[in-house]
């Protein structure tokens, strides 16, 4: 029988790097959930609230080495209070990181997951350059991506099928799945993907359906939903934390507030495997270094000249190897270009 840990997911490669008995009362205990000053993780036999120790918060060269949901971590518990101390962070299988909002540094959204839902409610038009992010997201930080396409009954189904064929478009590796979540339909097909012990991450922007999606997959209210603004299709943000729960089946599954927009960090390996089309068309460039912008020869160029790729989609894999680059050289000067 499992224990409580391997239910949450612990296996081999983190037992990997617990090499002898943790030293006095150090355990292992799971992120279940992540506040701004504390952390809830869930041990062997109980779940307590959790606040990082100095050495740990102070030693960290970046937010990016503190806890996030998900991670697994040895703590100092106090079962007689309820609380913790976290006191190391074990390394991690796979996150979905992004480059935070006003700042030059990663932020982990969520940690050893196997499976990011990607919303989008079609109660909007399709923003393919978002998810095109996503998913680029996803696959840089080695985690696979399914896009969820919800709200289909205000679609009619030729259009649903447009907009599915459409996304299925962005990459090939990616399934799309749309569902109308009040009534049950396509959830079967989402719950292929989930399995017990396995965690999936559901993201979107707000008013997209994700806590819908949470709720009816879990068959209970687990998150508290609320209408999106008529005016302009804009979701209210219901959802303030990024939570782990544990689905009736054994899957494992975390919530996550709104994100409109997405910065991936250090993002150029997943912008190649979601651009894979575009990277293959490179291989015909006269030059090995080309940059598919000015360059004579270029394949990919002449591919879009031709309309073989679509031109925004072009436009859009030179941004985001941009940003990519724009982010190495912040992080390494020596990779700045020298002024004469």
């Amino acid at each position: 029988m499992a224990s409580a840990l391997e239910r949450l997911g612990w296996g081999p490669f983190f037992q990997s790097q617990i090499d002898r008995p943790l030293a006095g009362s150090g355990e292992v205990a799971r992120v279940v959930e992540e506040q701004k000053r504390y952390h809830f993780v869930t041990t062997e036999s109980a779940s307590l609230l959790a606040r990082i120790n100095g050495k740990l918060r102070h030693g960290a060269d970046s937010r990016a080495q503190l806890p996030s949901v998900g991670d697994f971590v040895v703590v100092q518990a106090r079962y007689e209070d309820g609380t913790a101390t976290i006191t190391r962070v074990l390394d991690r299988r796979s996150k979905l990181s992004r480059k935070e909002p006003g700042t030059e540094d990663e932020q982990v959204l969520c940690a050893n997951v196997d499976v990011a839902l990607v919303v989008h409610g079609l109660d909007v038009d399709p923003n393919f350059r978002r998810l095109e992010r996503f998913l680029a997201t996803a696959a840089r930080g080695g985690v696979k991506a399914v896009v969820i396409l919800t709200k289909t009954d205000l679609r009619t189904p030729a259009q649903v099928q447009e907009v599915k064929a459409a996304v299925e478009a962005l990459s090939l590796s990616v399934p799309v799945v749309p569902v109308n979540a009040p009534n049950q339909l396509g959830l079967d097909s989402v719950r292929s993907f989930l399995g017990a012990g396995q965690t999936a991450v559901v993201v979107g922007p707000s008013g997209a359906g994700k806590s819908t999606l949470l709720n009816r997959l879990a068959g209970q209210e687990l998150r508290p939903v609320s209408d999106v603004r008529a005016w302009d299709s804009k979701g209210r943000h219901t959802t303030t934390s990024r939570t782990l729960f544990t689905l009736a089946d054994g899957a494992l599954l975390i919530d996550t507030p709104g994100i409109r927009e997405i910065e991936p960090w250090d993002a150029a390996p997943g912008v190649d495997e979601i651009f894979d089309d575009v990277v293959m068309l490179a291989d015909a460039c006269r030059f090995r270094d080309c940059t598919h912008q000015k360059e004579p020869g270029c394949g990919v160029r002449a591919a879009v000249d031709s309309g073989a790729i679509e031109k925004v989609r072009y436009e859009s894999f030179l941004k985001l190897h941009a940003e990519a680059r724009a982010q190495r050289e912040k992080q390494s000067p020596w990779l700045k270009p020298r002024r004469t």
